[in-house]
């Protein structure tokens, strides 16, 4: 390849939708993105309902879309199937993963790009931006619980979410690796997907400019669901990292935390408390996937 050539490199970016017509408002945030040269793009969405509900909209959007948009019927009511379909289908050097009530800005898929090549890694995750209406409540702003914000453990990213990823893909060690079913109606099948590609030798960086926005439904905004959130999110921790040798640490070290984590709740007050509280039902979430394997189910539930 001469210095006037460019290498081509394509992209699939990939979005699972259920019984959401806004779907075509995130695609439309996709037709506007800026890419980098030699960048071929293309669009799958998977819609998980029972029903092809979404085939219309995304089909019609199709047809005066500037780039190939393919779109599966993936049923039903299993995120991890609608994500596998995806994978199933794609044979792309990379795919770039967001949600479907998600805003790209232009600039997203270029950041993420960026980041991946300066920190020569395998994937990259950006934040997901929560959008709060003037009447939420001030606790959820000041927590802001609803952003999907990546992070490292000791300096090691190992997992990330699918709301805001770019991954290496064909040619990889973990090119037949997919989402567990069994986990596909609790959510965080996403964590231990990534987890699982980490372990066979994923290198991952967070790009802390390459943000997606997503504004936040009026059902989720309640102490109750962001609770079962938590919850959730720490079985899901508790499955990557539980082995049958450090079970019985891991499981009284998680019990002194929500121990103290109750403490704290009963002295402190206001959004402080709050924050206590979500702590703790973290770790309780933890502790209880150290005794029982099967998550909480919620997914089309909430």
């Amino acid at each position: 390849m001469t210095s006037t050539e460019i290498q081509l490199v394509t992209i699939d970016i990939l979005m699972c939708t259920y019984k959401r017509p806004q779907v075509t408002i995130a695609l439309g945030t996709l037709a506007e993105l800026e890419l980098p040269k030699g960048f071929i793009l293309r669009v799958i969405v998977a819609d998980n309902d029972e029903i092809p509900s979404a085939y219309e909209n995304v089909t019609e959007f199709a047809t005066k879309s500037s780039f190939p948009i393919l779109y599966i019927h993936a049923p039903a009511n299993n995120i991890s199937i609608a994500r596998n379909a995806c994978l199933e289908q794609s044979e792309a050097d990379y795919v770039a993963f967001i949600d479907d009530d998600e805003i790209a800005p232009k600039d997203w898929l270029v950041n993420l790009w960026s980041d991946l090549q300066r920190d020569n890694s395998d994937g990259v995750f950006g934040p997901a931006i929560a959008l709060y209406g003037d009447d939420t409540a001030s606790w959820f702003v000041d927590l802001d619980v609803h952003s999907n914000i990546p992070k490292s453990r000791s300096g090691v990213v190992e997992t990330g979410h699918t709301c805001n990823a770019l991954i290496r893909w064909k040619g990889t060690n973990w090119y037949s690796e997919r989402f567990d079913i069994a986990k596909g109606t609790s959510g965080g099948e996403d964590t231990f997907f990534f987890y699982n590609i980490h372990k066979l030798g994923a290198k991952f960086s967070i790009s802390r400019n390459a943000k997606v926005y997503e504004k936040v439904e009026a059902h989720r905004l309640n102490l109750s669901w962001v609770k079962t959130r938590f919850f959730r999110s720490g079985q899901t921790y508790a499955f990557c990292v539980i082995t049958k040798r450090n079970k019985p640490f891991k499981a009284l070290t998680s019990l002194g935390k929500v121990l103290y984590c109750h403490l704290m709740c009963i002295i402190s007050f206001g959004v402080s408390r709050k924050s206590w509280l979500l702590r703790r039902t973290f770790h309780l979430g933890f502790l209880n996937a150290c005794f029982i394997k099967k998550p909480i189910q919620i997914y089309g539930k909430v």
